[in-house]
């Protein structure tokens, strides 16, 4: 199976497309947008930006287990404390 996702930067954040498995009505692939829009407290889109890696991670089928030796982590450190 080959999968296709496209990320844009929008001025608020960003927008992520991918076409779904199933089948709409005409038979063509379904294309899903999903939006991740920066929150106030996030001014700088680190927030909005892991949260859409890890839809990344899960449309690839690799978000594991904690149970798994080895897995991806996304996270955001902050050096300051």
């Amino acid at each position: 199976m080959n999968r296709e996702l496209r990320i844009r930067e929008v001025e608020n954040g960003y927008v992520l497309e991918y076409e779904e498995e199933t089948e709409d009505m005409d038979g063509m692939p379904e294309l899903i947008e999903m939006v991740y829009q920066v929150k106030e407290e996030d001014p700088d889109k680190l927030t909005a930006f892991k949260d859409m890696l890890w839809e990344v991670i899960s449309q690839f089928g690799l978000t594991g287990s904690k149970h798994d030796p080895t897995r991806l982590r996304v996270e955001i450190v902050d050096h300051r404390i």
